[in-house]
């Protein structure tokens, strides 16, 4: 792609993207979010696939970075009692939690295997 396709195509993503969250806030379904918006649904799912492509398509280029956390000394003690997962990714509906401890090649296997089921 040349620069001004890319452009117009992260302006694009972008947008669509802002619809997505604006569906995922509202609480409605996506059929009643779509009748509200005057957006055909069969549009908006076209778009929301094309979103979630996307935004994981970083991890297949390898544009995403893992990077190891600093783990805090004994002397700073972190409550845990309600902690279920050190990190949680939030994509469009989906939550993945992540302990500490996983390491780089199975989260990249989640997240591909998240790619390629949407």
């Amino acid at each position: 792609m040349d620069e001004i396709a890319t452009i117009k195509h992260e302006v694009k993503m972008n947008e669509w993207n802002r619809q997505v969250m604006s569906w995922r806030e509202s609480g409605l379904s996506a059929t009643a979010w779509c009748k509200q918006e005057n957006i055909p649904s069969s549009t908006f799912f076209y778009r929301l696939k094309q979103v979630r492509m996307y935004l994981l398509d970083d991890v297949n280029k390898g544009d995403c970075i893992f990077e190891q956390l600093p783990v805090l000394s004994e002397t700073h003690p972190i409550d845990t009692t309600n902690v279920t997962s050190d990190i949680t990714l939030h994509l469009n509906g989906l939550d993945i939690d992540i302990s500490s401890g996983t390491d780089e090649n199975t989260i990249v296997t989640v997240l591909r295997a998240v790619k390629s089921a949407w």
